[in-house]
């Protein structure tokens, strides 16, 4: 069951008692799982961060080697976010000075204010929601790869709204082919004439992967997931039957079970242009069901 539940690796001093507490806590109230690895062996262990979403660290012990060890880990995993969360002592400014310029560092003062649990919550899910959006793209790539341009753009839109949440997500078929400068119509005979689904069809399948798979990363059910981002119960249920149709009542309540589903659905409804029942683009089915 854990292997649902997003993983952080937490590299904090041992002595770092409160710091620690409102990390652990923090990751505990989001649903995550905290995986200890001691700063002094994180170097030599650097490939245990695969599974990881996030790397929390300290900087202890404060010397070179620390700031060669997160570049060495930004190098092997370019995609995971390093959230440095350090004391205000001088001395980590040198650390912090070398590794301002790596493009995933976040960094965050400790401060022992009795809301600082909460605050690295929020923090922690923002940070959770942009390593899920990344991994989602990076695995959908070969399918927007294999799509002609506009229909491409137009899914793009579709995952950028839906990344906004709230409001973002309510944008109709229209107003979003109206902001790639087409109009519906033309959208619809791209589609025919790339013997793929219809736009509606295709952009609902999209979401409903978007929502499946954020909820399996948190190890939530999919409605509470898709509630949290802003899209209600009836919109993702009218999804579901028109597009999935599950057997079982018990799937709607296993998001790996429902991704697989979904991916299997839409590798039909793409076998046309991309040829094969078990593939996605030449993407295994099971690959994003695994994640």
């Amino acid at each position: 069951m854990r292997a649902l539940f997003p993983t952080v690796a937490v590299s904090l001093d041992l002595g770092a008692t409160i710091a620690r507490r409102n990390l652990e806590t923090a990751l505990r109230l989001e649903g995550c799982h905290a995986f200890q690895i001691p700063p002094r062996e994180l170097s030599r262990r650097l490939p245990e961060l695969g599974t990881c979403v996030v790397l929390a660290h300290d900087l202890s012990p404060a010397d070179a080697d620390v700031a060669s060890t997160l570049r060495d880990a930004w190098m092997r995993f370019p995609h995971l976010p390093l959230f440095l969360y350090v004391p205000p002592l001088s001395h980590v400014g040198a650390v912090l000075t070398a590794t301002r310029d790596v493009p995933t560092v976040v960094i965050e003062m400790q401060t022992q204010a009795a809301s600082e649990a909460d605050r690295l919550r929020a923090r922690f899910r923002e940070l959770l929601g942009r390593a899920a959006n990344t991994n989602f793209r990076r695995i959908l790539g070969d399918v927007l790869s294999g799509m002609p341009d506009t229909l491409r753009s137009l899914v793009e839109r579709r995952i950028h709204s839906l990344e906004l949440g709230g409001s973002g997500t309510s944008e109709r078929m229209s107003l979003l082919a109206s902001k790639i400068g087409l109009t519906l119509r033309r959208i619809e005979q791209v589609s025919r004439t790339a013997n793929l689904p219809a736009p509606r069809d295709l952009l609902d399948s999209i979401t409903l992967l978007w929502i499946t798979f954020g909820a399996q990363r948190r190890g939530i059910s999919t409605a509470r997931f898709a509630k949290d981002v802003g899209i209600s119960t009836e919109r993702l249920y009218r999804m579901r039957r028109r597009l999935i149709r599950p057997r079982s009542r018990k799937t709607l309540h296993d998001p790996s079970a429902e991704l697989a589903m979904i991916l299997h659905q839409l590798a039909r409804r793409l076998r046309a242009r991309h040829g094969g029942a078990g593939e996605f683009s030449g993407l295994p089915v099971n690959r994003l069901a695994g994640m």
